[in-house]
């Protein structure tokens, strides 16, 4: 089953459920979407998205806004297979289905660490189901969360960003100090060094 995928590591970009390059017009409508996906486990009242995204103009008009946006997210999320779109609403809330299919970066990058953190593997390096979750992990974290990417007048989206940047930044530092810690004990020292560069690209002055 084909799904659209969202990435938001490293900055932003999608693709449709038949994988062709899905494009928005307007940074808001990018944002709408990436606010969504990752908050995809509450559903949203539309008053809460206004003050999120359009918080500067007048109700009417910010309500059109929002529900010109949804209509386009909607279709262009569309599956190929018939499906509904994973984009859902009512007359007060938006939310992203949960189980329809919307693949998500940040999503398979935190499941993947939950899963080694709650593996009873005892020794990481005798694991090599750990090892591969780690490094598909870290091949997920191309860069910072949704980098470059900036909303001038929506101070509370700003604030949102910055601090999933910041968590997933974390975790992607502690990702690669184990990575590199593992590999270096299993004498694989070039494995290593290319995750010590990764984590210096991340953080010069780690």
């Amino acid at each position: 089953m084909t799904q659209p995928k969202l990435f938001l590591l490293g900055g932003w970009r999608a693709v449709t459920a038949g994988d062709e390059p899905l494009t928005l017009r307007g940074l808001k409508a990018r944002a709408l979407l990436a606010y969504l996906a990752v908050e995809k486990h509450r559903p949203h009242s539309r008053d809460s998205l206004l003050g999120l995204l359009w918080p500067e103009l007048p109700l009417s008009n910010a309500r059109n806004n929002l529900r010109v946006t949804l209509n386009r997210l909607r279709k262009q999320l569309a599956r190929d297979d018939g499906a509904p779109s994973p984009l859902l609403s009512d007359r007060h809330e938006v939310w992203i289905d949960p189980d329809n299919g919307l693949w998500l970066d940040v999503a398979e990058f935190q499941t993947l660490l939950d899963a080694c953190a709650a593996h009873d593997h005892g020794d990481l390096n005798a694991c090599p189901d750990c090892r591969q979750r780690m490094a598909r992990a870290a091949d997920l974290y191309q860069g910072d969360f949704l980098a470059g990417f900036h909303l001038a007048d929506c101070l509370v989206f700003d604030e949102w960003m910055a601090v999933q940047r910041e968590r997933l930044r974390i975790q992607a530092m502690e990702l690669f100090d184990r990575l590199i810690r593992t590999f270096e004990r299993m004498g694989e020292y070039s494995i290593a060094a290319g995750y010590a560069r990764r984590q210096i690209e991340l953080d010069a002055f780690h």
